[in-house]
């Protein structure tokens, strides 16, 4: 399993409690003006970061 950001839910927030959830630093920004990455080497599926989405826009896939 492993994290996946659903472009159509993010509202891009300034400060995306997400990528400050996640205890792996899977999560991190190319550019502010997009929604958030997540990098699959890193993420551990602990499903911190889909807690911490107000949006509800994380999702664990396999």
């Amino acid at each position: 399993m492993v994290a996946r950001i659903i472009e159509s839910k993010c509202k891009i927030c300034d400060d995306c409690l997400a990528l400050e959830a996640c205890p792996s630093t899977a999560i991190y920004r190319l550019d502010g003006d997009e929604p958030p990455v997540v990098d699959v080497k890193y993420c551990h599926d602990c499903g911190e970061c889909i807690d911490a989405c107000p949006n509800k826009a994380i999702v664990l896939t396999a």
